[in-house]
């Protein structure tokens, strides 16, 4: 694999201090809507380089603000998610997940109408073709929806390499995953996801 620099970016939903991530006091603000129409986290995952370490606030966070079904969270190749932070900690394993949620929703529009969630919560970016893992850890993704089995809570495309530890994928409607690359699961829990294909998860 190639040698990659780490760094962290701290977020929460509303962010603190100078909003640019360098550090809790000063987390970024990551439901902020952007010109775009997108998030500030969305915007910062999207131009993230390898070695990039998200640490995720509880909270829900959304892949847009203009209630776009289209839009989606992209995962680039070597970086990692990393939920269930209080927005204190120092070290990673001093979180306590079990009472800190960090929680990635599809209900642009906070309905009961599927129609209106979210197609492909995240999908990973196959341009980079490295060998690089894409990590994902105590997260949740719920209610998405894509009837043509393509993986509403997460696309992971050919080319990616996706490890998922401790992450609760629930509630979505249409395969929850589509996965045409390589996906590795680590205690993770599956649950109420209806999939309108054998094939999909």
């Amino acid at each position: 694999r190639d040698l990659i620099a780490k760094q962290v970016v701290y977020v929460s939903v509303t962010g603190a201090g100078s909003k640019d991530g360098s550090s809790w006091a000063n987390a970024l603000d990551g439901q902020t809507a952007t010109a775009n129409g997108n998030t500030k986290l969305a915007d910062a995952l999207q131009a993230a380089t390898a070695g990039t370490e998200f640490w995720i606030q509880s909270g829900t966070y959304y892949a847009c603000s203009d209630s776009d079904i289209n839009k989606s969270l992209i995962l680039n190749e070597g970086v990692a998610l990393y939920g269930g932070f209080i927005g204190t900690e120092t070290e990673i394993d001093l979180r306590d997940t079990n009472t800190a949620p960090t929680v990635f929703s599809g209900n642009l529009q906070n309905d009961t109408l599927v129609e209106n969630y979210s197609r492909n919560i995240f999908k990973t970016n196959d341009q980079n073709k490295s060998d690089n893992v894409i990590v994902l850890d105590n997260i949740s993704i719920t209610e998405g929806y894509n009837y043509f089995h393509d993986g509403c809570a997460l696309h992971i495309g050919e080319s990616s390499v996706v490890k998922a530890t401790r992450c609760h994928i629930y509630h979505n409607f249409g395969s929850a995953i589509a996965n045409e690359g390589h996906f590795v699961g680590n205690y993770c829990t599956l649950d109420s996801n209806i999939s309108y294909s054998d094939y999909w998860v």
